[in-house]
């Protein structure tokens, strides 16, 4: 009877670790874009200066040992970026007919034992946070990547138009510095840089409105809800 028992709970559990993951992103596909700031929290400029002066006496604000200098070298046709925790690489190859003025780079991403690369659009550079929990393509598009949701960093900031970089990531905290200025090169000396401190905690996504029927919500008629969700977005 408690052998009988012992299975029954073991198929209980089973269907249950099934079920769980049934209901978990598919992260074959690329990630939903979502309507809304996602994670970020908080915002709050730390620094303000011209370009002359910043060029002249360089003070990046919060340097030290908390913080981890996210690379900022020019990225060539190709590059390859792997996650600390080694789960995922991402590999930017740039557009070969680009004449615009920043270089723009096809962006995919390959798990690891995975062949096939799961595409994440265009972007002129990417981060990756020390916990591989984010992804941060340039310059608007921060990646919950436990989630697998993409979200819009110019919905944390009010009327910014220009150019985000991301300059260093907190170790022990989900906070990172970037850096905002209105041309990417060859700018007026009395243009100005800021620097942004950003808070990430629990993702919030913005109300959305539904323009198509949910299966299962209407006598099953409908589709998925995540297509319902992108192509209503």
């Amino acid at each position: 009877m408690r052998t009988i028992l012992n299975f029954g709970v073991a198929a209980i559990l089973a269907s249950c670790c099934l079920e769980a993951l049934a209901s978990g992103p598919d992260k074959t596909q690329p990630p939903t874009s979502v309507r809304g700031k996602g994670p970020v929290a908080s915002v709050e400029l730390i620094r303000k200066v011209s370009l002359k002066e910043e060029s002249a006496k360089p003070c990046l604000p919060l340097k030290g040992p908390d913080w981890i200098e996210m690379d900022q070298k020019p990225i060539s046709s190709e590059l390859l970026i792997t996650s600390p925790d080694n789960k995922f690489s991402l590999h930017l190859r740039e557009l070969p007919d680009d004449e615009g003025d920043i270089a723009i780079h096809k962006v995919a991403l390959t798990w690891r034992g995975e062949d096939k690369s799961v595409p994440l659009g265009l972007s002129a550079g990417a981060v990756i946070s020390p916990d591989s929990h984010y992804i941060v393509l340039e310059p608007n598009w921060p990646i919950d990547v436990e989630e697998w949701k993409e979200y819009d960093l110019r919905r944390a900031f009010e009327s910014k138009e220009g150019y985000f970089g991301v300059d260093r990531w907190s170790r022990s905290e989900n906070k990172f510095v970037l850096h905002f200025v209105q041309c990417p090169f060859d700018c007026p000396p009395d243009e100005s840089i800021e620097y942004w401190l950003l808070k990430l905690g629990h993702a919030t996504d913005a109300p959305q409105v539904t323009y198509f029927p949910i299966r299962g919500t209407s006598a099953n008629d409908g589709i998925e809800k995540f297509r319902s969700d992108r192509y209503s977005d």
